[in-house]
């Protein structure tokens, strides 16, 4: 029967090696690529699928399209399934709604920053600008690889920043501000900051201490947690250090007010009640600038903001 195996054609008898021989059986229609299952009772083929589709489980295995919505946590991916699934879902501050809350936020969020998801296009789907000054730029040379470069003037910076997010807030405890970076280079002699900044401050400076803000400072590799509310800010050496290839997990959430609270690959590293900013609109900003003759380098693998219903 076709799609099956079947004995191959001997002879009128079998020896004993021939039959227990591991060429004594031969493929029937099967083509290179094809996959073998189990019925229950024989083995059969599925047919090799064609880019961009993926295998789905069932008593009867089939190929069938990535859709939207539709995306396996775990798939082998080729060009064509990478380019619908960052069609799908651009990595970069889109706002997205779910029905968790409490500690599991948590660990979506930081499972939310591994998700392979990329293409250039994120900056202009997502209303991204690229900022820079002196001898810096922004490049992006594949997935998951957007670049700000300073260059080797000192002083300069090459930062992005988002359109504005309604209904970011830092203060508030449905609204998440996660990232995930890493330095290319060297930290020392650099300043880089990942930041929710008030959309009254302009993107076209480099983030202040006092500024309404809550985000990340990394001073020559030592990893700030920052807010401030316009008047007066407040810092916290987290302890951790930030080296070149580093890729930590950045998450800010908020309580009602009370205080911000920053976590670092899912650990509290600092708690603030003071200088907490105020209002609901926000951009998100990414940064670096150096401050010696040297080039510095940040690779911005991922930033995002939720809001936890």
């Amino acid at each position: 029967m076709a799609d099956e195996f079947k004995h191959k054609d001997v002879g009128d008898e079998l020896s004993k090696p021939e039959y227990h021989g591991i060429d004594a059986h031969e493929a029937d229609s099967q083509a290179a690529g094809d996959l073998i299952y189990c019925d229950g009772t024989y083995w059969k083929r599925v047919g090799k699928g064609a880019n961009g589709l993926y295998l789905k489980a069932g008593s009867v295995p089939y190929w069938e399209a990535i859709l939207d919505g539709d995306i396996p946590a775990s798939i082998a991916r080729d060009a064509e399934v990478d380019y619908k699934i960052s069609a799908y879902a651009a990595p970069l501050i889109h706002h997205t709604r779910h029905e968790l809350f409490g500690d599991d936020e948590l660990d979506l969020f930081l499972s939310v920053l591994t998700l392979p998801l990329a293409v250039n296009a994120w900056r202009t789907r997502d209303n991204w600008t690229d900022y820079v000054t002196g001898s810096g730029q922004v490049t992006w040379s594949g997935i998951l690889d957007l670049r700000c470069e300073s260059g080797a003037t000192s002083g300069s910076i090459a930062s992005l920043y988002s359109g504005e997010c309604m209904e970011l807030s830092p203060q508030s405890t449905n609204c998440p501000f996660a990232a995930c970076i890493q330095p290319r280079t060297y930290t020392t002699t650099s300043e880089i900051w990942v930041v929710a900044r008030r959309t009254s401050v302009s993107p076209t400076s480099f983030p202040s201490l006092t500024e309404k803000h809550v985000g990340w400072r990394i001073l020559n590799g030592a990893l700030y947690a920052s807010n401030g509310d316009g008047t007066n800010g407040i810092q916290t050496n987290t302890g951790v250090t930030i080296n070149r290839y580093d890729n930590p997990k950045l998450l800010i959430r908020g309580t009602t007010g009370s205080d911000i609270k920053f976590y670092v690959d899912g650990v509290l590293k600092a708690t603030h009640s003071t200088c907490i900013p105020t209002d609901w609109f926000y951009y998100c900003w990414c940064g670096i600038k150096n401050s010696a003759a040297v080039a510095r380098t940040l690779r911005v693998i991922t930033t995002s903001w939720g809001k936890i219903i």
